[in-house]
């Protein structure tokens, strides 16, 4: 990696994790702070490189609710502004129960 060039690279996931905070500050989403981050994986289509610019849209692609969790995937995905993929970020969230305790959630 040599900084000030164009074969810089730069990693993903800043631009995902502002797509997902904006999904969680989502009011009517009823997203709260007790949560677990269990899984994630990118698919690149290209490097992503210093200088670009991308255009991020968030999707909820599943939200379920078992063992009395609620289960959330966001897929966030990042393209150039022409349209051309560029990244696609697939995350898996566990919302805990407001009330749990540590020791209830993981039972």
């Amino acid at each position: 990696m040599r900084v000030g060039t164009r074969t810089t690279t730069v990693p993903g996931r800043s631009r995902i994790a502002r797509a997902w905070r904006q999904v969680m500050d989502d009011t009517e989403l009823g997203a709260h702070g007790r949560l677990m981050h269990v899984g994630q994986e990118f698919d690149f289509d290209r490097p992503v490189r210093v200088g670009d610019v991308l255009v991020c849209t968030a999707e909820i692609t599943d939200l379920r609710e078992a063992r009395g969790l609620e289960l959330l995937t966001l897929q966030v995905g990042c393209a150039t502004p022409e349209g051309a993929p560029v990244v696609t970020s697939r995350s898996r969230l566990v919302f805990l129960s407001q009330g749990a305790s540590g020791a209830e959630a993981t039972a």
